[in-house]
C-alpha cells in the first residue's frame, strides 16, 4: 500500500516539520553532511516518478491549503524516502514544507533546463514587479523579483553546490538585486538553502511564461 503525505501532516511517510534529519535504521553521519543530499535524493526520486503532481504543487500558492492538499497527492513519497535514505521501513525525513517545496523546485528546475536562461533586456531588469500583495509571502516576491530581474545569478546559484566558490559567486552577484527588490522598510533574513529553492521556483515560472507577462501577474 502506497504512502501519503502532506506538507502539514507529513508523518505518514516519516516526514515531519522539526527542522531537522534523522534515519532511525542507518547511521549517515552527522546531518550537516548528509541532510541536503538526503532531502534532494528524496526530492529527485519524486520529480522523476510524479513530475505532474509536483507541477501543480508549485502552480498553487505557497504554504496555502491547496498546495497542502497537493502534497498528500505524492503517493510515490513513502518509497522514494526509503530510497534516499537507504534506512528501509523506518526512514525518517523532518524537514519543514517550505523546505521540501524548495527542494522540489530545485530537482524540478533543473530536470526542466539543462541550460541558463537568456539575460533578460534593460527593460526587463528593472520593469516593475507585482508581488502577491501577502505579507505572508512576502520572501517568496522578494526572490521572485529578483530573479525575474538577475536570472543568470539566480540560475548559478541554483545549479552550484552548498558552500562552494561558484555558490558564493553566484551569492554576491545576487544580493544588491534582492536589496533592490525589497520594500521599503522590510527586513527579510534567507538562508542559503531557502534562497537556492526560491531562486528555482521563480526561474521555473518565469521560464514556462514569458518574463513579462509573469512580472505584470499578481500573486504568480
Amino acid at each position: 500500500m502506497k504512502k501519503i503525505i502532506s506538507f502539514g501532516m507529513l508523518c505518514a511517510v516519516g516526514l515531519s516539520c522539526a527542522g531537522n534529519v534523522s534515519a532511525k535504521d542507518k547511521d549517515l553521519g552527522t546531518p550537516d553532511k548528509w541532510s541536503y543530499e538526503i532531502l534532494h535524493s528524496f526530492a529527485r526520486c519524486v520529480v522523476n516518478r510524479q513530475p505532474d503532481k509536483v507541477i501543480q504543487i508549485l502552480n498553487a500558492e505557497p504554504r496555502s491549503k491547496a498546495s497542502n492538499d497537493l502534497a498528500g497527492t505524492l503517493t510515490e513519497a513513502g518509497s522514494c524516502l526509503r530510497v534516499a535514505t537507504g534506512a528501509g521501513e523506518r526512514a525518517s525525513l523532518r524537514m519543514g514544507g517550505d523546505t521540501i517545496r524548495g527542494a522540489l523546485a530545485e530537482e524540478l528546475y533543473l530536470k526542466s533546463y539543462a541550460t541558463p536562461p537568456a539575460a533578460p533586456s534593460e527593460e526587463q531588469a528593472v520593469a516593475p514587479f507585482q508581488g502577491s500583495g501577502k505579507p505572508q509571502l512576502a520572501s517568496y516576491d522578494v526572490v521572485m523579483c529578483a530573479t525575474l530581474r538577475d536570472p543568470i545569478d539566480a540560475d548559478a546559484l541554483v545549479r552550484s553546490k552548498p558552500d562552494t566558490d561558484a555558490e558564493k559567486a553566484a551569492l554576491k552577484n545576487l544580493m544588491p538585486v534582492l536589496s533592490k527588490c525589497l520594500p521599503t522598510g522590510a527586513n527579510l533574513g534567507f538562508d542559503r538553502e531557502a534562497l537556492h529553492g526560491l531562486a528555482a521556483e521563480g526561474l521555473w515560472k518565469m521560464r514556462k511564461a514569458d518574463s513579462q507577462t509573469f512580472a505584470a501577474r499578481p500573486g504568480s
